[in-house]
């Protein structure tokens, strides 16, 4: 328990305090510790008795559950639980391969179950045999449409006495709602209040807390009460918890989109607004756990600046937990609502976001990937214009390390160089460390050893400056960088004893070595041997290389 406990407290954002000890590790090892705990806490239940673990509408689900899905598939296998997965027809698993995996497709109901469906769902009402062939004939086989259009015929009155003749002055013209759209909003039609109540409730979402809902209605509590128990009452929603923390969950998605679809788009819009500030004002933890949340209302009320930030926030909240894919999304939805701001402010607040998205790519990508090199460009292009030197040379950094990582060698020694000038143009003395770094760099793996000794030694010299501001200018990767490849430096030169003293340097040594005898093994290997020696003849032998 102590060493899970500090994890789930930082998934649920419960500050743990003292309570537990302080676990010292990476936003990526953090994340798999989290998971593994998570199945572990299953596999103990699983231990106990037989569980039975449901996930709904797997078409919906955000990267980081399907990884904790994917993990618990592939260690739960032999535990007695069986897990049950429903999603549409156009996801595809990532688990469907495995061999204990069973796929089955729920196919549309037969006229017969139709019949069958809609004389169980009457009960005492006896519905005529004219108005159940109508309700199979419409409803196509689909379980929800045949639900929802035999309530909403019961609930208008078309039906018979046991006799199967209509009720006296009834109507003998049957008027049967064409789509499941049209069912469900007249289901939700009920009374006004009933409507007013559906259509708020489905800007909040597919599920929502009372209190949330009290905060952003302008109805009165009893009012609103009163709705609620009607909707519930008529199987439209499911109440999920009692009173003080009572919520609620549209019963299908669909019926909380045939709600949020009768809404005029000015209406919608003025209900995200409320809903955004109610959450921002009372319920500051959920504005704090779910930015992405904000994000979405901010959006969809139309106030972009606002709908930015937030979806930075989340996008923040998600790279520290090396929760990658959702970062991409977040930040990439962020980038996408720009052009809505005012022109002054776009180019600036453009290149933070792309600045962002360059180091999700990084991790996510690879340094050395398209969309990395891409991004940096961008961003650049972007610098130039606003004119901000400090945050150019950061950009020019981030496009050194794309370059450097494809590797396009000359390229990033022409980075270099620009790095470099510009630094020094603008009086940057934490930046002109950087770049003595990054020219080493770029001539190491271009061959010229001693030019990269003598800038990685130079830049190494740090006296009286900025630690923060070498971290900034490097990506955090000052001295890091520079100490491993001095060392491989001078070991190449011939001063083994040089490499091996500088801090990290025998780690660094080793690593050279492995690369070495690597590159030296590829080399002498029988598809290789005849590529550098002009192609001609046969190779020779790689099991007796001659020596130099």
């Amino acid at each position: 328990m102590p060493e899970t406990a500090p994890l789930l407290a930082a998934l649920l954002s419960i500050p743990a305090g003292s309570r537990y000890p302080t676990l010292d590790l990476s936003p990526l090892r953090l994340k798999e510790r989290t998971v593994a705990a998570l199945v572990d806490r299953v596999l103990a239940l699983a231990r106990q008795k037989p569980v039975l673990f449901v996930v709904e509408d797997a078409h919906w689900i955000d990267p980081s559950s399907e990884e904790l899905i994917a993990l618990a598939i592939d260690r739960l296998h032999e535990a007695p639980l069986l897990l049950v997965i429903t999603h549409r027809p156009n996801y595809t698993p990532p688990w469907s391969g495995r061999s204990h995996v069973t796929m089955l497709m729920l196919n549309r109901l037969s006229r017969l179950q139709a019949g069958e469906m809609v004389r169980e769902l009457a009960t005492d009402s006896v519905l005529s045999a004219d108005t159940v062939t109508e309700i199979v004939s419409k409803t196509d086989g689909v379980p929800l449409f045949i639900e929802e259009l035999t309530k909403a015929m019961l609930e208008s009155g078309l039906r018979t006495d046991g006799s199967g003749t209509r009720p006296h002055g009834s109507s003998p013209q049957l008027t049967v709602p064409s789509t499941l759209q049209d069912t469900l909003v007249a289901r939700l039609d009920r009374t006004a209040e009933t409507r007013e109540v559906a259509q708020t409730a489905a800007v909040l979402g597919r599920d929502f807390s009372e209190a949330l809902l009290g905060a952003v209605s302008s109805l009165s509590r009893k009012t609103l009460t009163r709705a609620l128990d009607d909707l519930v009452q008529a199987g439209l929603l499911l109440r999920q918890a009692s009173a003080p923390e009572t919520r609620y969950v549209f019963k299908h998605a669909l019926v909380q989109d045939a709600a949020y679809g009768t809404l005029l788009s000015s209406v919608r819009q003025h209900l995200h607004a409320r809903t955004a500030a109610a959450i921002e004002r009372d319920f500051p933890e959920v504005a704090d756990a779910q930015p992405e949340l904000l994000a979405y209302h901010y959006g969809a009320a139309g106030i972009h600046d606002h709908a930015i930030a937030s979806w930075r926030r989340s996008a923040a909240r998600a790279r520290d937990r090396s929760n990658y894919v959702e970062a991409e999304r977040h930040l990439a939805t962020a980038i996408e609502l720009v052009p809505q701001l005012p022109e002054e402010d776009r180019k600036r607040t453009e290149l933070d976001l792309q600045m962002a998205l360059g180091a999700v790519y990084r991790a996510l990508r690879g340094s050395g990937s398209p969309h990395t090199e891409q991004t940096y460009a961008r961003a650049r292009a972007l610098c130039e214009e606003v004119g901000d030197a400090d945050q150019l040379l950061e950009v020019i950094y981030g496009q050194f390390i794309s370059v450097f990582n494809r590797p396009k060698l000359h390229d990033a020694e022409r980075i270099a160089k620009e790095f470099f000038q510009i630094a020094e143009r603008n009086d940057k003395s934490a930046a002109l460390q950087v770049g003595y770094q990054l020219r080493g760099l770029a001539a190491f793996l271009l061959g010229d050893l001693q030019l990269a000794r003598n800038n990685l030694e130079a830049c190494l010299r740090t006296e009286g400056l900025d630690p923060s501001e070498l971290k900034r200018f490097s990506h955090g990767q000052h001295p890091s960088s520079a100490l491993t490849y001095l060392s491989w430096a001078l070991f190449a030169l011939g001063y083994p004893e040089q490499a091996r003293a500088r801090p990290g340097g025998d780690r660094g040594v080793r690593r050279c070595i492995s690369l070495c005898h690597g590159a030296r093994k590829w080399l002498l290997s029988a598809p290789n041997a005849g590529r550098f020696r002009g192609g001609r003849g046969k190779p020779r032998s790689a099991a007796r290389p001659r020596g130099r």
